[in-house]
């Protein structure tokens, strides 16, 4: 995992831990932890990127009762995928506070990838 910092205002102290996590889904479908919550934080995705083995649908959202989609459920045909990068001073989305960040899959299919986020 790469760990870095990133300046952000206004935080005390101006910096944010910069994390980066493995994608690595076997063969599953319905919603799959992507990172574990933080109590009180939110997850602020800054990049993702994701290929899947199976033809199926995939979203980005949070585990809440009513999940909050960061990324709407696309369509994806067998080894297709997405990069998604925010430019600097901003982000793609972030979850509602205390709740995971998950990728949900729409049938079974492996995905692999990695997603950048800071947690705010």
């Amino acid at each position: 995992m790469y760990t870095g910092y990133l300046q952000a205002e206004p935080v005390p102290g101006g910096l944010l831990q910069v994390k980066t996590v493995k994608i690595a889904i076997a063969a599953a479908s319905g919603a799959q932890q992507l990172v574990a919550a933080v109590s009180g934080k939110k997850i602020r995705v800054l990049m993702i990127h994701y290929i899947t083995d199976t033809a199926t649908t995939i979203a980005l959202q949070d585990d809440a009762g009513t999940p909050v989609v960061l990324i709407g459920a696309g369509g994806y045909v067998a080894n297709e995928g997405m990069v998604a990068a925010a430019p600097p001073g901003c982000f793609i989305g972030e979850t509602t506070a205390g709740q995971d960040l998950d990728l949900n899959l729409g049938t079974a299919s492996t995905v692999g990838g990695f997603v950048v986020y800071v947690e705010v």
